[in-house]
């Protein structure tokens, strides 16, 4: 009995002092974050997780925070005993929908308390896997709130051997958990603090107003500005009574307010009083106070505004109206002789100026009526406006312009120009002057306005009057004209095209039907498909350059040399003629950006017209060289921005063009042949625009004509010369997103011969199901080939940027038959590793799939 009573008095012994020794790690940890810094919390949290840790004989502590997106978890602080390895750098950025079962558990049960991990239940699959990676066998978790939400938690880990913590063990750790969460706390609201002192502190220092705090009868806080203006230290101000400042004839009054404020009673608004600067100068203030709480304690915040210049011109207007009543009272003996005569000059002038100001309201009134905008402007400012002015540039009344400036509401680029053209009429330099510009209203809505500027007297000073005529019904007037001419030029057109992929069709029927006697004959079999591919890619060319013209296609664009290109375009499109060429081509020639299929149909184009233009043969010119563009040379030069470009000229020995047709070459459906379809050097001028560059002509007739193609230069290297017919084998999953089945199908069979493992969908909608559903397996695709655009469905586009949000690392490969999209210009910027353009060979196809997949691109 006595054996027993020892060891139960050992036990309580034992858990007081347990209790003791936690008892004083809480008061250390509690009393350490009570006066802990901003700065010093990291070391807190550390020094906090190693005193549990060892107190409470754990492996590793650690704690985890929520993003302040809420979207994952990254672990931010961790302490691990001897021997065991530190996994902080592999805990960063885990979504929280892959942690779901343990956000529910913490929200819902406030703490988990796993004995065993190999024992998690099914629902903790993730989190089980995640553990047992670290070769975690028991852990504990108690989370962080703050404001009802959870934050974050705290976790305790043994690596070593299982462990079962008590109910009190919890406690004590909960405990730990809230001493921390509030000091995580206390920091965010600290920084808030923070913010919010220097967002104050910006405004008092950077406003125009002197900002003075009096308290007791002394000043307690300047801003800048009053120090500036009254010439005074702070030190010398924060010393002195607020009232040595004022002057003396001024004190009454303000010791009157200044209790008043302090009683609760009214005091004006704003009052002017006089107060005396260092230097012995009187200076006078508009005044205007409020009682707020300065340091605990009631004090008057007071906000001042210079108006000495204002009170001065008032002195001056008094002391003048006294020197004017004395004169008249001086000369009324004098005046009363012509007294009769003044009244009657009196009510003429009266008469007078009647007439003038009906005339002035019935010139307002018809311009108020007037349904074109108009404006009075000065060199500064707007000083009138109508109606029609307010509704183009959308606000609520004219009134609301006056005082504006309408470069507020110009094109960015016109500014310049409209301030030079007001100082012009100002100055009498000029009588009138157009502008033709954009105007932005309040809504961001752009509209083309064109500004007519004449001199014009307002209340006796010379102003501008802008009359601005909204031209964008005009606008859509000549668009329609331009369409119905465009739809008369297409059915010219249509002829002519249909003749064409006739051709093609029947080049393409022709070497079926040969390939098919051929069938035991595969080197004819061969030569016939090449045939056929041939025809294709003529076939090819021909849309492409029809759809640059109608859409102004954006070009798929790499850094080349250009002299492969010239070689290639002169040789090929002189092939069959009676024409011979001479090439020119400067050394180190600058490389270029460009679409090399669009820049090629452009010399094409040139040619075949430099051609035409010799019926009976001769020599044509090609030559390359390097330039450079200096911005003093802009207004002699061309409209192109400084830098360094490459000039191609194209030289003929032809009849010429007359010089007033040649302003029209580059219109569309512009031509002089019979049955010539206006195409050509309209969508070679499209193409160039497009580039960035510029596309002129020179001619003279009986001599020749030459055409200057300018390309800025690119300060990349040209990419190596692969041969893009070689087929590039690989290995891998893939998976094709077209509407199309055949089209589907035969993508399908070249990657399967590619060695390619091939999946399929139909829209975007199945290939997030199959390619997410694919990344949960042992086998996931190692890349998406997606179809821009699918009718009636979610296209490339669209399905991208919902893929990328779940699998930022995700491969695909945009294509297209509509190369104008900007996606296929400028793949990279959606997201996209690869783009080809419809159709393809399938060697282009092994290149850009290859390329994609080992981020090449």
């Amino acid at each position: 009995m006595c054996n027993s009573d020892i060891t139960d008095r050992k036990r309580m012994e034992e858990a007081l002092q347990y209790q003791l020794q936690y008892g004083k790690l809480v008061a250390d940890i509690s009393a350490m974050f009570a006066t802990i810094t901003t700065d010093e919390l990291s070391t807190g949290v550390n020094y906090a997780l190693q005193l549990s840790g060892v107190f409470f004989n754990i492996d590793r502590s650690y704690i985890f925070q929520l993003s302040a997106g809420g979207e994952v978890m990254n672990n931010t602080f961790e302490w691990c005993a001897e021997g065991i390895e530190s996994q902080i750098k592999n805990l960063q950025g885990i979504p929280i929908e892959s942690i779901f079962w343990t956000v529910e558990q913490l929200t819902k049960h406030g703490t988990i308390n796993i004995p065993c991990v190999p024992d998690m239940p099914l629902e903790a699959a993730a989190e089980k896997e995640i553990l047992q990676a670290q070769s975690i066998q028991s852990v504990l978790i108690v989370p962080m709130i703050s404001a009802n939400k959870l934050i974050g938690f705290i976790g305790f880990d043994s690596v070593r051997e299982k462990k079962i913590w008590t109910d009190k063990e919890i406690s004590l750790l909960k405990v730990m958990a809230d001493i921390i969460s509030s000091a995580f706390i206390k920091q965010q609201a600290e920084k808030a603090l923070q913010a919010s002192e220097e967002r104050y502190r910006l405004i008092v220092e950077n406003v125009e107003e002197a900002i003075v705090v009096i308290q007791d009868g002394k000043i307690k806080f300047v801003n800048p500005v009053t120090l500036e203006r009254i010439g005074y230290t702070e030190d010398e101000l924060y010393t002195t009574s607020f009232f040595k400042f004022i002057y003396i004839d001024d004190q009454k009054l303000v010791r009157n307010v200044y209790q008043k404020i302090f009683r609760g009673n009214k005091v004006p608004q704003r009052f002017p009083i006089r107060v005396i600067t260092k230097d012995g100068k009187v200076k006078w203030v508009e005044f205007s106070t409020v009682l707020f709480f300065w340091e605990g304690s009631p004090a008057i915040l007071g906000f001042g505004n210079d108006i000495t210049e204002r009170k001065n011109y008032e002195d001056a207007l008094k002391k003048v109206h006294l020197e004017l009543e004395q004169r008249v009272k001086e000369r009324t003996l004098t005046l009363q002789n012509t007294n009769e005569k003044l009244l009657l000059e009196i009510a003429e002038r009266k008469r007078i100026e009647d007439a003038l100001r009906e005339s002035e309201e019935h010139f307002r009134q018809i311009v108020e009526l007037f349904p074109v905008a108009i404006l009075g402007h000065s060199e500064e400012e707007i000083v009138f406006a109508n109606t029609a002015a307010a509704n183009l540039i959308h606000v609520e009344n004219p009134q609301c312009l006056v005082k504006e400036t309408l470069t507020d509401y110009l094109h960015p680029n016109d500014k310049d120009i409209f301030l030079e053209q007001i100082k012009e009429i100002k100055e009498k330099r000029a009588k009138q002057k157009t502008l033709s510009t954009k105007i932005i209203s309040t809504i961001g809505m752009m509209v083309d306005v064109e500004l007519i500027l004449t001199p014009f007297i307002s209340q006796g000073k010379l102003t501008v009057q802008i009359v601005a005529y909204d031209l964008t019904k005009r606008k859509k007037m000549d668009e329609e004209i331009f369409k119905a001419n465009k739809l008369e030029a297409i059915g010219m057109l249509a002829g002519g095209i249909a003749h064409d992929f006739n051709n093609f069709l029947a080049t393409l029927l022709g070497n079926v039907s040969l390939a098919r006697l051929y069938k035991d004959d595969p080197e004819k079999i061969m030569l016939k498909l090449e045939n056929m591919v041939a025809a294709i890619l003529r076939a090819k060319d021909l849309t492409h350059q029809l759809s640059t013209f109608s859409k102004g296609g954006a070009p798929v664009k790499e850094v080349v040399s250009i002299n492969r290109i010239l070689v290639e375009s002169t040789t090929f499109a002189l092939s069959g003629s009676n024409v011979r060429y001479k090439l020119s081509i400067s050394d180190n020639l600058y490389t270029v950006e460009i679409d090399e299929g669009q820049i090629s149909q452009v010399l094409y184009n040139i040619i075949i017209n430099a051609v035409q233009a010799m019926p009976d043969g001769g020599t044509i010119w090609v030559s390359a060289e390097n330039t450079v563009f200096k911005a003093e040379e802009k207004e002699r030069l061309l409209p192109l921005q400084e830098g360094k470009y490459v000039r191609i000229s194209i030289q003929d020995e032809g009849t010429g063009i007359p010089e007033k047709l040649l302003q029209k070459i580059f219109d569309p459906f512009f031509t002089t042949k019979p049955k010539g379809s206006g195409l050509g050097l309209a969508t070679s001028y499209s193409i160039i625009k497009n580039h960035n560059g510029y596309l002129e002509a020179k001619s003279k007739m009986g001599v020749g004509t030459t055409f200057f193609i300018y390309l800025p230069a690119s300060n990349q290297p040209d990419h190596p010369n692969i041969n893009k017919e070689n087929i590039l084998y690989g290995a891998g999953k893939i998976l094709v997103m077209d509407d199309e089945e055949d089209v589907r199908k035969i993508i399908g069979e070249m990657l399967s011969l590619l060695g390619y493992k091939v999946h399929f969908a139909k829209d975007g909608a199945e290939a997030m199901r199959k390619y997410f559903r694919a990344g949960k397996t042992s086998h996931p695709f190692d890349l998406v080939l997606m179809d821009l655009t699918i009718p009636g469905g979610m296209g490339g586009k669209q399905t991208i940027k919902k893929m990328l949000k779940k699998d930022p690392a995700i491969k695909a490969v945009v294509s297209s038959g509509y190369s104008d999209d900007p996606v296929m210009s400028d793949f990279k910027k959606y997201g996209f590793k690869g783009v080809i353009k419809k159709p393809f060979k399938i060697e282009e196809l092994s290149k850009v799939i290859d390329e994609a997949i080992k981020g090449d691109v």
